[in-house]
């Protein structure tokens, strides 16, 4: 064997175990089939050889134990932050004013997300312009999800306890269509994303392209996407968009405009 390789290998085997012994999961909601938490690990965040492992450890704990799982890992809880919502939404925010905010945060990272759906699991690394995506389990993409002709791409979600009586959790997931936005593929996704969750309540919203300016939950910039270039005012209100909730596990309310029947 290469000298120089099983130096590093051992460096490797060396190295990530000291990391995961020093991370803090700052946050986890945990339904029984959907698990999301946040790692923080300081400086370990810039090393893709460290999120690495830290994120192989977290796929071999819950692949085939959650039928969905994220985690975040960052510096800090405020990139984490900076990278799964944004603060409260003025009633007067402008798109000029989103703009404005997207501009003072710049580019996102160092910051990494695990994702792991069906079998499979996807890590995607960013840093500024550095952008980074592997395999972890499985083939193909888990973020991508068919519904007849058309593909849901989950770009982000978020797992929330409510505190309601009966109804503890409610998810709500962000997708990209493709090719277009159409109201009966959407109701489809939306309750195949309730087969995966025991929350009561699951909703979704759906666009033709990765920007979710009006929702709280969603980031300004999603740093986990190759192509992140901010769309102009007309390209944003011209696209598609559609959300559908499925609160009762019967029928899905949908609404939405400029979409396909």
């Amino acid at each position: 064997m290469n000298k120089l390789f099983l130096s590093i290998s051992i460096l490797t085997c060396i190295y990530v175990p000291d990391v995961l012994a020093q991370r803090q999961i700052v946050q986890e909601v945990d339904d029984g089939r959907i698990v999301d938490q946040v790692a923080v690990v300081g400086d370990s965040a810039e090393s893709l050889v460290a999120v690495r492992g830290i994120a192989s450890a977290f796929v071999k704990r819950y692949a085939g134990r959650r039928a969905m799982f994220r985690l975040i890992i960052a510096p800090s809880r405020a990139v984490a932050d900076r990278s799964t919502f944004r603060p409260p939404i003025p009633a007067n925010l402008t798109y000029d004013g989103t703009i404005k905010n997207i501009e003072a945060i710049g580019l996102p990272g160092p910051v990494a997300r695990v994702f792991g759906m069906s079998g499979r699991a996807l890590l995607t690394f960013r840093n500024g312009t550095e952008f980074h995506e592997e395999i972890l389990l499985g083939s193909g993409n888990p973020t991508s999800v068919a519904i007849g002709t058309f593909r849901f791409d989950i770009l982000h979600f978020e797992l929330k306890k409510v505190g309601i009586v009966g109804q503890p959790y409610h998810l709500t997931v962000f997708a990209k269509a493709i090719p277009s936005v159409s109201v009966p593929a959407v109701g489809a996704f939306v309750r195949k994303m309730a087969a995966l969750s025991s929350s009561a309540g699951v909703s979704v919203m759906v666009r033709s392209d990765i920007w979710f300016f009006e929702h709280a939950e969603y980031p300004y910039l999603l740093p986990f996407v190759r192509d992140i270039a901010v769309p102009k005012y007309l390209d944003y209100v011209g696209k598609p968009e559609v959300s559908c909730d499925f609160l009762d596990r019967k029928t899905p309310l949908c609404a939405g405009q400029s979409f396909v029947p």
